[in-house]
């Protein structure tokens, strides 16, 4: 089974495509929540964009015949008042307001030039004013997506019939207490269950999984 994309692969991809299309350097990837301490520190460095994946959705059977997990992404957009010589103050707020319009531009209909993604689903932005934030000089807004993951290889037609995919036990198990697991160590205790063919297989590659992590 050829290697399948990551939501790590897909952050990296987000960051990457939002530089190029946005034409903004200051992205970068977030662990996924901003304290008040941090937010005080983008005001040395707006505007800014923090991309991170905050989970994914139960796992569903996407219309390509693939088992795909809808993961949870969100492009925080960060921005300060902009002045400039010889042209008119920028407000914060409409600076951020820009931004995440451009930032949801780039996103709508962006499979960000990786396989094994589908595209963005409900893209939607709002704005985080507080009055945190004001103190600080900064405005923010969230721009949130899902975007399908598949987590599966297609579904094989030849016979005819649609039967939903198994799901490979290595999936689960790309790391473990951090040590990479590819199905290949006969030592592994999920080596065995790499490319599961049916649902036992697959029950047991996820018993084996909950073994190997203490």
């Amino acid at each position: 089974m050829s290697a399948l994309t990551t939501m790590s692969d897909l952050r990296a991809a987000i960051i990457a495509g939002l530089i190029a299309r946005t034409g903004l350097a200051n992205i970068d990837g977030h662990g996924g929540t901003f304290s008040e301490a941090e937010i005080k520190r983008f005001s040395l460095n707006a505007p800014a964009v923090r991309v991170a994946i905050l989970g994914h959705g139960p796992l569903m059977l996407h219309g390509s015949g693939q088992w795909a997990a809808p993961v949870r992404c969100v492009a925080v957009v960060i921005a300060k008042d902009i002045v400039a010589a010889g042209a008119p103050k920028v407000e914060r707020d409409v600076a951020a307001l820009l931004l995440a319009n451009a930032v949801s531009a780039a996103v709508a209909g962006n499979q960000w030039g990786i396989d094994g993604v589908a595209n963005p689903e409900a893209v939607t932005a709002r704005n985080e004013y507080s009055g945190v934030q004001d103190g600080t000089g900064l405005a923010m807004w969230q721009v949130v997506w899902t975007q399908p993951l598949y987590v599966s290889a297609p579904v094989n037609m030849d016979d005819g019939t649609l039967n939903p995919p198994s799901l490979p036990g290595t999936i689960a198990a790309l790391y473990i207490n951090p040590v990479l697991f590819g199905g290949t160590d006969p030592n592994s205790k999920v080596a065995a269950v790499d490319g599961a063919a049916d649902d036992a297989a697959m029950t047991a590659g996820i018993v084996a999984i909950a073994e190997a992590i203490p």
